[in-house]
């Protein structure tokens, strides 16, 4: 451990350059993302389990961007959102316009609560996006079987291996599939979803990528001059690298 790693361990976390930084950027932010597949999109100033930073400088979950137009090519006729969070991915669709319909789910009442403002933030009508409580398999068939062209993205801590089963959800099969998966819970889930879902889909695991300093968007003339491994610890998404990542499933056929 260098000399500096040394003192900033021992500086509390708020006061650590990163942090410092990041507060920065969501100050200069305005609370607008500032790149990334929402760039423009107003925010509100918390994220639910995950970190605002990155959200607002567009670079959350960079490794699924290139997914992400996978997903929407269509476009579809309805977009699951499981485990939406503050809405991050349910109100950032139709702010894209990548979709005209999304369906919502998400048990945490703070975060419920946190999407309707997102939602009203950015003017988005109730009638395009459904928020719904917990999902359970019953709910999920009836969402999928129910539209022409859906598809889902997932991610819900580990209850994916409850909600990801071709048995108890059969319109899976006709779905394209963006999942975070949680090893990290359930030691070997990810290969046991590769099992189940590859009779039925084209399975492709996505890894985790660093940061670099280039990945977080500002015109502040502070952020600028900071060395480039604050910049991009400032964009730190509080995730374990080991035993976590996404999976893509494409259906076989459609």
């Amino acid at each position: 451990m260098t000399i500096a790693s040394f003192v900033n361990q021992l500086l509390p976390r708020p006061w650590r350059p990163a942090s410092l930084a990041a507060a920065r950027l969501v100050k200069c932010s305005g609370q607008v993302v500032q790149g990334g597949p929402f760039r423009g999109m107003r925010y509100i100033n918390r994220a639910h389990c995950s970190a605002l930073a990155p959200k607002l400088a567009g670079s959350y979950e960079m490794e699924v961007h290139e997914y992400l137009r996978r997903l929407f090519a269509g476009p579809p006729d309805v977009f699951v959102d499981v485990g939406a969070a503050e809405g991050y991915y349910a109100v950032g669709a139709l702010f894209a316009g990548w979709c005209a319909r999304v369906i919502a789910f998400e048990a945490d009442p703070a975060a419920y609560a946190a999407c309707r403002e997102l939602m009203t933030l950015n003017e988005i009508e109730p009638e395009k996006l459904d928020l719904r409580g917990a999902c359970h398999p019953g709910a999920l068939q009836d969402v999928l079987s129910n539209a022409t062209h859906p598809v889902l993205m997932m991610d819900v801590e580990g209850f994916e291996a409850f909600l990801l089963d071709p048995l108890r959800v059969p319109a899976l099969a006709r779905c394209r599939i963006l999942l975070e998966y949680h090893d990290f819970v359930l030691p070997g889930l990810s290969d046991e979803l590769h099992r189940r879902m590859a009779p039925t889909h084209h399975v492709s695991p996505i890894a985790q990528a660093p940061r670099n300093a280039t990945d977080l968007p500002t015109e502040d003339w502070l952020l600028r001059l900071l060395p480039g491994s604050i910049r991009r610890r400032a964009l730190a998404e509080g995730r374990p690298f080991e035993a976590h990542g996404w999976l893509w499933m494409e259906p076989r056929t459609t």
